[in-house]
């Protein structure tokens, strides 16, 4: 899709992607469609997922804008609170994996 082209069902789209485990693509058509439809709450949702998943480690911190952005205009949005919940807890989770592999001092 060119930008010219993006339909606004372009979420439908990125989401089918995403859970296709296709997330570079579904990044892609997210902020392709984004920069054409900025309003498109579930796409916001979708990229803020897909960017999760992906893991590196701005692409978290892009996660994380995304969502809050999500939930600045649709603070109900229970797709969004879940995502930075689970955002929260993997990373609570993955200090404390590392803590526990840090050798005691005896």
């Amino acid at each position: 899709m060119t930008t010219a082209t993006v339909a606004p069902s372009f979420g439908i789209e990125a989401e089918r992607l995403r859970r296709l485990g296709q997330r570079d693509r579904a990044i892609a058509l997210c902020r392709e469609g984004l920069a054409v439809y900025p309003d498109h709450i579930s796409a916001r949702v979708t990229l803020g997922y897909a960017l999760m998943e992906h893991g590196e480690r701005p692409d978290e911190w892009e996660a994380h804008r995304e969502l809050k952005a999500v939930l600045e205009r649709a603070p109900d949005n229970l797709a969004a609170i879940r995502g930075l919940a689970d955002r929260k807890s993997t990373r609570l989770n993955s200090s404390h994996v590392k803590r526990s592999r840090m050798p005691s001092s005896a």
